[in-house]
């Protein structure tokens, strides 16, 4: 993936959706120099297809004629019809917020737009959702030698660091788009300049960091009471398969259609790992099971399937303390009971659940495709209940005195 230090790891052949992949553009776009618009959702009120987060960057064409581009109801006849990547919904949206993003781009001013299933008279944020909600969506003009909302996101995902983005999403159009990016590693970076309110966003961030949750708070700045999302970006989840059979593949291209990163584990070179599962986007020689541990990290799922006894044994027994939260071992149950067996007579006792085995969801599977997506959906079941906490360090690093403004939840 392009870079100018924000790659966020190969995604080529990532779920188009997922969050790697727009990083992936974000940074080619930014590569390239092109000015573009982040729009995101900020706010969902009843249903809708997706949630607070959902991004899409909108790349207008560069023969735009943005004189032609006005509050006046539009058509792409008149505008090229701009580029747009990833999803804010199930494509009812789409169309109405590249228009927006457009006369952001022009003016260059950040704005929020409220679109619903309601049509009202006169309304023109009115518009057609199949869901029946209100989106409200912050739409942000991204240009070349100015800092862009993601930057610091690209940034820290690339090297699997958890933080929390803090984005004003209402109030005094002065603050309006300003951001503050938050790492667990106590590092802040950001465009937000009043101190005051700086000063509220960090102590704000520290707190959804040790919550492990995404929230909208209200806080005071200079200029009036700002509206803040402070959502809480993971790295993806990590899938390290064990094994280079057909079913490791089936595992790896399975991951990688939703987005998550996957390592190939074998005990021979890098290079002949890589061979064997060229789809994985990292390869990992470990000649010693306990070596793997030191690879990994807490949003990282590992899958034994060596289809060697001995070596599956050994590998579940270096892991059975490691701070990966999912471990899973392809084997019938016979088979898994006298692996626990054999582990125990040797001083490893796996705790009750540590172990999923067989692995996957239990839907009939059979082939190796099959069994991959049952894995896959057993590791994201799993993967809704990891959390990242903020280090003790960071948290004195971060947190301002007992006298900063406080926020208000909404």
């Amino acid at each position: 993936m392009p870079s100018e230090g924000l790659d966020a790891g190969p995604a080529g052949h990532s779920a188009p959706n997922s969050l790697r992949a727009l990083l992936a553009d974000y940074a080619a776009l930014r590569a390239d120099r092109r000015p573009f618009a982040v729009a995101s959702v900020v706010g969902v009120e009843g249903s809708a297809f997706r949630r607070e987060g959902a991004r899409l960057l909108v790349v207008p064409d560069p023969v735009t004629d943005f004189a032609s581009v006005t509050d006046a109801l539009h058509t792409w006849a008149q505008v090229p019809r701009p580029q747009t990547l990833g999803s804010i919904s199930g494509g009812c949206l789409e169309g109405e917020v590249a228009w927006h993003a457009l006369d952001a781009v022009r003016t260059g001013r950040p704005r929020t737009v409220a679109l619903t299933s309601r049509l009202g008279d006169g309304d023109r944020a009115a518009f057609g959702i199949g869901c029946g909600g209100t989106v409200t969506v912050l739409v942000q003009p991204v240009r070349p030698g100015h800092a862009g909302p993601l930057d610091a996101v690209a940034h820290a995902l690339r090297s699997r660091r958890t933080g929390a983005l803090a984005l004003v999403t209402g109030g005094p159009e002065v603050h309006l788009g300003r951001h503050l990016f938050a790492r667990a590693d106590g590092d802040v970076d950001g465009t937000v300049q009043d101190s005051a309110l700086r000063a509220a966003l960090m102590a704000e961030a520290v707190g959804a960091l040790a919550a492990g949750a995404s929230r909208t708070v209200a806080v005071p700045s200079d200029a009036g009471e700002v509206v803040v999302r402070i959502e809480v970006v993971r790295p993806p989840v990590c899938v390290a398969v064990a094994g280079t059979g057909p079913d490791a593949r089936a595992l790896v291209r399975q991951a990688a259609l939703l987005g998550w990163e996957t390592v190939a584990v074998g005990a021979s070179s890098a290079p002949e790992v890589a061979a064997a599962i060229p789809e994985a986007d990292r390869a990992l020689a470990v000649p010693e099971p306990s070596d793997l541990a030191g690879h990994l990290d807490d949003r990282t799922a590992v899958v034994v399937l060596t289809h060697n006894f001995e070596r599956d044994r050994a590998l579940v027994g270096a892991l059975s303390a490691a701070a990966v939260p999912y471990l899973g071992l392809l084997g019938s149950r016979e088979r898994t009971a006298r692996l626990v067996a054999d582990l125990a007579e040797a001083g490893v006792t796996l705790t009750a659940g540590r172990l999923s085995s067989p692995v996957g969801l239990d839907i009939g599977a059979e082939t190796p495709e099959e069994i991959a997506l049952a894995t896959c959906a057993e590791i994201l079941s799993h993967s809704k209940t990891w959390t990242s906490k903020i280090r003790t360090e960071a948290d004195s690093r971060l947190t301002t005195n007992s006298d900063r403004p406080r926020a208000s939840l909404l």
